[in-house]
């Protein structure tokens, strides 16, 4: 767990798929290395999933912004529009477009 309130830590999907491994798929390294900048991605905090537009990429590093409305927002002080930095391991989907 991160000691400083104000960051948050998205949940590590390789460790979650080995712990639930009928539950959690995970991306191949060559799919996530074929995120773009503009592309939508979904990590989640632990209590919801969240939509991400990514906005830049430096190795495995990226930045980007929430694209709707959290369900828990006072939790972890996630909301619309939020700037959040992850890594790709906390990625649980790729998406060229969104429609939620």
């Amino acid at each position: 767990m991160v000691n400083n309130p104000n960051i948050v830590e998205f949940d590590n999907v390789p460790e979650l798929a080995l712990k639930y491994p009928n539950k959690i798929c995970i991306l191949s390294d060559e799919e996530l290395d074929k995120i773009e900048v503009n592309n939508f991605v979904k990590i989640s905090p632990g209590n919801e999933m969240i939509w991400v537009k990514v906005a830049t990429i430096s190795g495995e590093v990226l930045t980007g912004r929430i694209i709707h409305n959290t369900f828990f927002p006072r939790v972890h002080k996630l909301y619309y529009e939020s700037i959040v930095t992850f890594t790709k391991k906390n990625v649980y989907a790729i998406s060229l477009t969104f429609g939620g």
